[in-house]
């Protein structure tokens, strides 16, 4: 099991912050336990999914891509770097693991 909780908290704040806005998905999403509903990364609607596939688009506002703003914000994180590329298993290594 993956053990990288700081570094995941950091990447869903980035993820939540920006899908979240009124600008975004918070009026599709605010549903008790759903994605900004304090349920991140839970999605328990589909009008919320369909929102927040739209907005994480490649080239849209909270596109999560590498080089895009939240992959930078997330990369500057050791923590979150860790968490990002962690998969199947492995160890996060940075201060929150």
């Amino acid at each position: 099991m993956t053990n990288c909780s700081a570094g995941s908290a950091v990447y869903y704040g980035l993820l939540t912050g920006c899908a979240c806005t009124n600008a975004n998905c918070k009026s599709y999403c605010n549903d008790s336990m759903d994605y900004c509903g304090g349920g991140a990364p839970n999605v328990t609607t589909q009008i919320c999914d369909d929102c927040l596939n739209s907005v994480f688009g490649a080239g849209q506002a909270c596109d999560t891509s590498t080089g895009s703003t939240i992959d930078n914000q997330c990369q500057a994180n050791p923590d979150c770097a860790a968490y990002q590329t962690c998969s199947n298993g492995c160890k996060c290594t940075g201060s929150g693991c």
